[in-house]
């Protein structure tokens, strides 16, 4: 474009900017700006925050921020945003609270930004705050508001009011099903996680790589091993996992979470049908090779081996699991592991 010396003006410069690969991209644009006078433009000016910010440069995002003499809500929200995706949760709420005393009406990307930030420190009393604000505004009919209002409820554990809120969306995304399967696998309600994930493939939605990272740990935790088996073959089916860009890559995440189901449910399968045969020992045998491999065990791991001892009446063995479960492995003791032992003790 230069070289047919043709100027580019301020609606070429937000795209070209934004198109910059790195650091040393944009520094070398923001002088070809000024040189051509467009420094003072908001809609290029916001382009250069969005960008500073991508590359953690701070104090030059913050430099073309002040010395704009007219700032508009994109803008604040470039501020907003780029201090909360680089984990900088006090000041964004800072250019927040200055952008409300400057009387500049937020948009429902500006609450996006500030509910992904209380997301993050687990604030749910502001959340709730900005909740209600996005009611009162109107903007919790957007799909990106409603997500970020799960997204916030989910990580504060709040499971009751974000699945009131999923529930409430007419119409629901990928992204509202991860995040309502996302937060019952974090608080740990695995069935409900499975549900969750049956429902959503009912409704014709299908999932994504991040949904298969989020349900592999449920089947594993539940030892469903034939239900994790046909999913690992849906995802072989339709390519899940496949780098386009490269030649046949996994996700690692997800490739690990694959190995850690299959690895995990078939030790938990081998103590319990163990000791639902009567062989105690062997399923003590089974948990120490498990413990020995750096396999990490779980509640249902715990189950199996309580189970045994109490089918074989081994009570001090079983006294000693129940009381390492969660000083040493770290698995809180659930309702099924005392029933083990009462019965055990009985």
């Amino acid at each position: 474009m230069r070289l047919a010396s043709v100027v580019p003006d301020k609606f070429t410069f937000p795209c070209a900017i934004r198109a910059c690969c790195g650091v040393l991209e944009v520094l070398k644009a923001h002088p070809l700006v000024v040189k051509l006078g467009l420094e003072l433009d908001v809609y290029v000016g916001s382009a250069l925050v969005n960008t500073y910010f991508k590359s953690v440069l701070v104090e030059e995002a913050q430099k073309v921020f002040e010395e704009l003499p007219s700032r508009d809500v994109v803008l604040w929200n470039a501020m907003v945003n780029g201090f909360a995706q680089i984990g900088c949760f006090d000041e964004a709420l800072v250019v927040f609270r200055v952008m409300g005393e400057e009387r500049v009406e937020s948009s429902r990307f500006t609450v996006t930004g500030v509910l992904s930030i209380f997301a993050m420190m687990g604030d749910f009393d502001n959340g709730r705050a900005v909740h209600g604000f996005v009611l009162k505004m109107g903007y919790d009919s957007h799909f990106e508001v409603s997500n970020a209002l799960i997204d916030m409820y989910g990580k504060c554990k709040l499971t009751e009011d974000a699945l009131d809120i999923f529930e409430m969306m007419i119409d629901k995304d990928i992204y509202s099903w991860n995040s309502i399967i996302a937060m019952h696998e974090q608080c740990g309600y695995h069935d409900e996680t499975l549900k969750l994930l049956y429902r959503m493939l009912g409704a014709g939605v299908l999932p994504d790589l991040v949904t298969i990272t989020i349900v592999v740990p449920a089947w594993s935790h539940l030892a469903a091993l034939m239900y994790g088996r046909e999913i690992h073959g849906y995802m072989i089916k339709n390519e899940i996992g496949k780098d386009v860009n490269k030649e046949d890559v996994n996700d690692v995440l997800m490739t690990n979470a694959i190995m850690d189901m299959h690895t995990k449910s078939s030790w938990n399968i081998m103590i319990m049908g163990c000791g639902m045969h009567g062989n105690a020992n062997e399923a003590l045998h089974m948990f120490s090779r498990m413990c020995g491999a750096q396999i990490e065990v779980d509640d249902v791991t715990f189950v199996g081996v309580l189970s045994a001892c109490s089918h074989a009446g081994l009570v001090s063995e079983g006294r000693e699991l129940l009381r390492q479960m969660k000083s040493k492995y770290g698995v809180i003791p659930t309702i099924e592991h005392n029933t083990c032992v009462v019965d055990m003790l009985g």
